[in-house]
């Protein structure tokens, strides 16, 4: 309290479970003289924050403070996807995508790379759409000798089809980040001596602008760096990024020593916190290997996880919700079948891929592509034609989440900010993979170097979120053995996982 009333903008580094909120809440009583904004993400996470902060204090989403300012000409052709634009934008500009066609993109698949990188470009900084706003997937495609000018040719459609969604006399429909980006692009000054910035390690620099530009204002921003998790959408962290004084929440009040423990080897060994994650007072959650009980929810890395996990749990006879809804999920995967079987794709995830073989290629070459579709390809070749049955059981058998299941099966992304009593972790997560052993001559002979490994942070990241929704009990299940194995591939001590303290 003492630092906020200081008047210095301040960073909070709040560790899983610490009560970010409660502090803010502190913070707001004892500056209740000043204009207080607090930002959140969402409107459920605003709901939450009026409930439990001071009445003086304004909450809102970022979108909702562009809306009124340059969201209401765009409110009759809002839609939740930029993809939903795609055969409106083919209809009524099939030049766009004729520049692409040589790198044996579909049109539609052209049309996904032109709205993708607008939809980078809006969740930048960046006062116009560059080369650097391109898909991976195209990226990547790039390096091919007669594509090398590939994303500068969807940089220069993507420009186009910016004009045209902001046109105010057009019809395309839009996304909420069209908006909040025009409002970001046209500075605005906030009327406010306090903003309170939430979960600040996800905020895409378009929001972070907006925030940051206004000089007159103290700014808080609370985050945990660890739960990082959104780079692949734009996301920044800004708990790196921002030059202020740091002050850390270590004390979770979620969960016991056991489950602190673990999240402190994880940050310790793969990322080089050295502040310890100290659990509740008096509670235990004891961290398992083993199936004792079934649990209330269950966290895959994958989309892929999730859709196995619940079939398993359904062939259990257990009542299922899949987090975020089984449709989506079920789409992607049918959309990577139809890629694998040769047939035409519309999926935006798929339609960048010319080919099963772009697709598995693309893998090969990139990480972060790697990271998102190989669980789709491994699945693919391993059911082949069982996929559309075990899509259409999916959609079939899981329940809503508010008919009260027996268990929910989530990715860790969107377990972020939830706990339950009982989890359990699918076997899908991947900290460190190993690299191949070099191998260096001495006098003719070969002789074995140190294991070679690539550490993955974000993976980290990961990990550490989703040992860190357990209230009561968390069971590492197949995972107990890879995280040892990662733990083993970075020098850590064999007992790392039971002496982090």
């Amino acid at each position: 309290m003492d630092a906020a009333a200081g008047g210095a903008s301040l960073k909070v580094a709040a560790f899983a479970g610490t009560g970010k909120t409660s502090t803010l809440r502190l913070v707001a009583d004892a500056l209740r003289r000043q204009r207080i904004l607090y930002v959140v993400f969402n409107r459920a996470m605003a709901s939450d924050a009026r409930a439990l902060l001071p009445k003086h204090v304004e909450v809102r989403t970022a979108h909702s403070l562009a809306f009124a300012s340059t969201g209401l000409p765009y409110r009759t052709r809002l839609r939740p996807s930029l993809f939903a634009a795609r055969q409106a934008l083919l209809d009524a500009h099939p030049e766009l995508t004729a520049p692409l066609r040589q790198a044996r993109l579909t049109e539609y698949g052209a049309a996904a790379a032109v709205l993708e990188t607008v939809a980078r470009f809006t969740q930048s900084a960046d006062p116009e759409i560059t080369a650097a706003h391109v898909p991976d997937v195209i990226a990547a495609m790039s390096r091919a000798p007669r594509l090398r000018g590939l994303p500068d040719a969807v940089a220069a459609s993507a420009r186009t089809a910016w004009a045209c969604l902001t046109a105010r006399d057009s019809t395309l429909p839009v996304t909420h980040d069209v908006y909040l980006k025009l409002f970001q692009l046209s500075r605005p000054a906030l009327p406010y001596d306090l903003i309170l910035f939430d979960e600040a390690q996800d905020a895409n620099p378009a929001m972070l602008a907006i925030v940051t530009a206004q000089p007159r204002a103290q700014q808080v921003f609370v985050g945990d760096r660890h739960q990082a998790l959104y780079q692949w959408r734009g996301a920044v962290n800004a708990m790196r990024t921002i030059e202020a004084r740091e002050l850390p929440l270590t004390q979770s009040f979620r969960f016991g020593r056991e489950a602190a423990r673990l999240a402190t080897a994880i940050l310790r060994h793969f990322k080089g916190e050295r502040r310890p994650v100290r659990g509740a007072p008096g509670r235990s959650t004891p961290v398992t290997a083993r199936h004792d009980e079934p649990p209330d929810a269950v966290l895959a890395r994958s989309n892929v996880g999730v859709l196995t996990a619940a079939l398993e749990a359904v062939d259990a006879g257990r009542r299922v919700a899949v987090a975020g809804g089984a449709r989506p999920a079920a789409e992607s995967l049918r959309a990577a079948w139809q890629l694998f079987c040769g047939e035409p794709v519309r999926h935006p995830e798929f339609a960048l891929f010319p080919s099963w073989d772009a697709l598995l290629q693309a893998i090969d070459e990139s990480p972060a592509i790697a990271a998102q579709y190989k669980p789709y390809a491994r699945m693919v070749e391993r059911y082949d034609r069982e996929i559309p049955l075990m899509c259409d059981r999916l959609e079939g058998e899981t329940v809503d989440e508010a008919a009260s299941p027996d268990v929910v099966c989530s990715t860790v992304h969107r377990a972020k900010g939830r706990e339950w009593d009982a989890v359990r972790l699918a076997d899908d997560f991947d900290i460190v993979r190993p690299a191949a052993p070099r191998q260096r001559s001495r006098g003719g002979a070969s002789a074995p170097q140190p294991e070679a490994v690539e550490l993955r942070p974000e993976e980290a990241n990961v990990a550490y979120v989703a040992v860190t929704r357990a209230r009561a009990r968390l069971d590492l299940n197949g995972y107990d053995r890879t995280l040892r194995e990662c733990l083993r591939l970075v020098g850590a001590p064999a007992d790392a996982l039971d002496c982090a303290e």
